[in-house]
C-alpha cells in the first residue's frame, strides 16, 4: 500500500529528494573547499572554476569593481597576488598579498529548487601583505548564489560579509549594517 502524503508525494518520494539534497550539499560544500585550497596554491584558473560564466564577485567598493564573467576574476585575482604590481588609480584592487591561508566553517546551505541554492559560510583568512610584516586578517562570510551546471554546482554570485579585520583594508559589507565598509572618496 502506498501512502500519499498532503502535497501527492509518496514518502519515497520525500526520501529520494532529502537524499538527493544530502547529496547536493556535499558537493556544495567540496566546491566551498575547492574554492579556499585553489586560492591559497594561487591556482586562480582552478579558483574560477568554482564559479559560472556569468558570475557576480561583489567584496564591496573597498575590494575593487564587481566582477562578472570568470576571465575578469582570473584577472582580478592575478593582479591582487602580483607583489610587483603598484596600486594605481587603474588598478582593480586595492591592496596586494603574497598568499593566503582561507579557513571555512559553519556552512549553510538552502534549496531553492533542484537547480538553484543559497549558502552562507563563515570564513577566517589570513593574508601574507607585500606591504607590511604584519599579516592581514579577515572574519566573515560568503553569502552565495548556487547553480547547477553541466559541470556541477557552481557559485553564481558571491557577496563577503565582514564581521572583523585586523591590518587588512576595507572590504565587504558590514556584518550588522548590511552597508559598504569602504565609501569611495573616504580617506583610505
Amino acid at each position: 500500500m502506498m501512502i500519499r502524503m498532503e502535497n501527492g508525494a509518496t514518502r519515497a518520494d520525500i526520501e529520494r529528494r532529502a537524499i538527493q539534497e544530502m547529496i547536493d550539499r556535499e558537493a556544495i560544500t567540496q566546491v566551498l573547499n575547492d574554492f579556499a585550497r585553489t586560492v591559497d596554491e594561487l591556482d586562480f584558473q582552478a579558483m574560477s572554476r568554482c564559479f559560472t560564466e556569468d558570475l557576480i564577485w561583489d567584496y564591496g567598493p573597498g575590494a575593487g569593481v564587481v566582477i562578472n564573467r570568470r576571465d575578469d576574476l582570473v584577472a582580478f585575482v592575478t593582479e591582487a597576488y602580483s607583489p610587483e604590481r603598484e596600486v594605481t588609480e587603474e588598478s582593480m584592487v586595492r591592496v596586494r598579498i603574497h598568499k593566503t591561508s582561507h579557513h571555512i566553517s559553519n556552512i549553510r546551505v538552502d534549496f531553492e529548487g533542484p537547480d538553484a541554492a543559497r549558502s552562507e559560510t563563515y570564513v577566517f583568512t589570513w593574508h601574507e601583505m607585500v606591504d607590511d610584516d604584519r599579516p592581514g586578517l579577515v572574519w566573515g562570510k560568503w553569502r552565495d548564489q548556487w547553480t547547477r551546471t553541466a559541470e556541477g554546482w557552481r557559485i553564481h554570485a558571491r557577496k563577503m560579509i565582514v564581521s572583523a579585520t585586523d591590518n587588512y583594508f576595507a572590504i565587504g559589507y558590514d556584518a550588522w549594517t548590511g552597508e559598504a565598509l569602504y565609501k569611495p572618496g573616504e580617506a583610505d
